[in-house]
């Protein structure tokens, strides 16, 4: 409790126009913390984080070193490793962060990430993801950015990732889907797309218009009619096409 002085005092130091628009929640916490009632790690995250550690997972830890952040499944060495490690996931209560790039990473897997509500970035690019897989996902309503590059997911995928509302980044670079862009109207906050190596025809390319909130696209030019591209800028005066 002797502390608690001290770090209000320190917290008045950002001057009154950021304390205002400080969340009364965080002081709240802070109160929690200095009291003694913070968030400590259950027995079951510090488990799980040793676990994760020797099945060689890389780990980010949040800014008070308590709780688990970030997890890299890229480090891990086999299909056996991997699939312990997915299932340790839900031990991590504060999970912001998940890269399974390149691994082995399946549909059934895909369901246990499915259950961490906590995610803000997932990275699932060169799994065994399919339509199946992201049909598990739909749970992560605070998903902003999404990778998806080189996995198996097809147009169908595509009204599934409509309905993730905080979703800001999507990648669907190198996969299977042609078309179906009008079903992501639904994710109104989604700002940057990202689909190089896709053919996408003049129809697409419309229906990828049609999302107003977008700021940026990349695509490979090659793969799209010019004329298309034209018709898209047009159509979306402040869209930034990244032609690669």
């Amino acid at each position: 409790m002797d502390r608690l002085p001290n770090l209000l005092r320190n917290f008045s130091r950002f001057g009154p126009r950021r304390a205002a628009t400080t969340p009364v929640l965080a002081i709240v916490a802070l109160v929690a913390t200095c009291c003694g009632c913070g968030s400590a790690p259950s027995a079951q995250e510090l488990s799980a984080k040793a676990e994760l550690t020797k099945l060689g997972a890389l780990l980010v830890m949040d800014p008070q070193r308590a709780h688990v952040s970030g997890v890299n499944l890229a480090t891990v060495q086999s299909p056996e490793s991997l699939a312990s490690a997915v299932k340790l996931l839900p031990a991590l209560v504060k999970l912001s962060s998940l890269n399974a790039d390149g691994t082995a990473l399946n549909d059934e897997q895909a369901a246990v990430i499915g259950q961490l509500t906590t995610l803000g970035d997932l990275v699932l690019n060169h799994t065994r993801v399919t339509d199946a897989g992201v049909a598990k996902l739909q749970a992560l309503r605070g998903l902003q950015s999404l990778h998806l590059t080189g996995t198996g997911i097809t147009n169908a995928s595509l009204p599934v990732l409509g309905k993730l509302p905080a979703l800001t980044v999507l990648d669907l670079s190198e996969t299977k889907v042609t078309g179906g862009f009008a079903a992501l109207s639904g994710s109104s906050k989604l700002q940057w797309l990202v689909v190089r190596g896709l053919k996408l025809d003049g129809a697409a390319l419309s229906e990828i218009g049609q999302n107003s909130g977008l700021h940026r696209i990349s695509l490979t030019a090659g793969n799209c009619p010019p004329e298309a591209l034209t018709a898209l800028q047009q159509q979306h005066s402040q869209l930034t096409i990244d032609r690669q």
